[in-house]
């Protein structure tokens, strides 16, 4: 699944709204900010990624790429 950019603009613009309605902290906001942008990052899938296979001399061994769909835990 593609990254949802405006999901993220707007739980951003959420976030800020809250705090300045609730008079968060710095730390409240820096924490509710992380949150929105962790949660934005993982939804994304991890697709296509190409790899050199190397053994413990670095002498190239074959090439590796990813089958199926990866995610960020």
């Amino acid at each position: 699944m593609a990254l949802d950019k405006p999901g993220l603009i707007n739980k951003l613009k959420q976030t800020l709204r809250d705090a300045k309605d609730q008079a968060w902290s710095s730390d409240q906001v820096a924490e509710k900010l992380a949150d929105a942008i962790d949660t934005f990052v993982r939804s994304g899938d991890v697709v296509g990624i190409k790899t050199e296979v190397r053994d413990t001399n670095n002498s190239f061994v074959g090439n590796g790429t990813q089958t199926g769909t990866g995610s960020i835990k």
